[in-house]
C-alpha cells in the first residue's frame, strides 16, 4: 500500500504508466525490499523457517523463490487491457477490493487441484489450508484452495475460483516463482 502511494495507486511490477516492468513474483518482492518497505526475513513464514528449502536472503545475492513463502498473483499484459489474464492488472493496485486475492500462502503439494497444500496442510488432511490477502488489505484462513465465493478482478467476476490453476481456468492464478 506504502509502495502503491509513489508510484500512481499501482503495487510493484507495474509502473506509473501502467505498464508491467517486472511480473515474477521474486521481482516484485525484490522491489519492495529495494525500497525498503520491509525486511527480507518477513519474507519467511515463521511456520516454515526449520525447513530446509527455504533460505532467508542476503543483500547482494540474487532473490530467488527459496527466499518467500508467499505466492502472489500472476501478472501479464497492461493495466487498461482487456481479458482474462490483464483483467487482473486492474486490481494490482489499491482498490480496495475485497474480492480479490493478491496474495497467498504457497502450494508446496505436487499439483493445482487434489494435491495443492500448504505448509499450514496437516500431515493427514488432503485439502489446502492457507491464509490469502485481498486487495483491500484484509487477511482470510481459508480451506481449500478453491474459494466458494466469487471473486472480482476489474470486470470479471469468477466463481468457484481455483487460485493456484491455470490462467485459462482461473482468474485469481498465485504463482510462487518465476512467470
Amino acid at each position: 500500500m506504502i509502495f502503491s502511494q509513489g508510484n500512481k495507486g499501482y503495487y510493484p511490477g507495474i509502473d506509473a504508466t501502467g505498464d508491467v516492468v517486472d511480473a515474477t513474483v521474486e521481482g516484485r518482492f525484490k522491489m519492495l525490499l529495494d525500497a525498503t518497505m520491509f525486511s527480507h526475513e518477513y519474507l519467511i513464514s515463521p511456520d516454515e523457517i526449520m525447513l530446509s528449502s527455504m533460505e532467508s536472503w542476503k543483500p547482494g545475492t540474487p532473490f530467488t523463490s527459496k527466499n518467500t513463502s508467499y505466492a502472489r498473483l500472476q501478472l501479464a499484459g497492461k493495466a487498461g487491457s482487456t481479458g482474462a489474464p490483464t483483467s487482473r492488472l486492474a486490481e494490482w493496485r489499491d482498490t480496495n477490493n475485497n474480492r480479490a486475492v493478491m496474495l497467498s500462502d504457497r502450494n508446496v503439494g505436487k499439483d493445482t487441484r487434489d494435491g495443492a497444500r500448504s505448509i499450514h496442510t496437516l500431515k493427514d488432511n488432503k485439502r489446502w489450508i492457507g491464509q490469502m490477502v485481498c486487495n483491500d488489505n484484509h487477511v482470510e484462513w481459508e480451506s481449500p484452495h478453491i474459494l466458494e465465493f466469487d471473486t472480482k478482478y476489474g470486470n470479471v467476476t469468477t466463481s468457484d475460483d481455483n487460485i493456484f490453476e491455470a490462467a485459462g481456468d482461473s482468474d485469481a492464478y498465485m504463482i510462487h516463482e518465476g512467470k
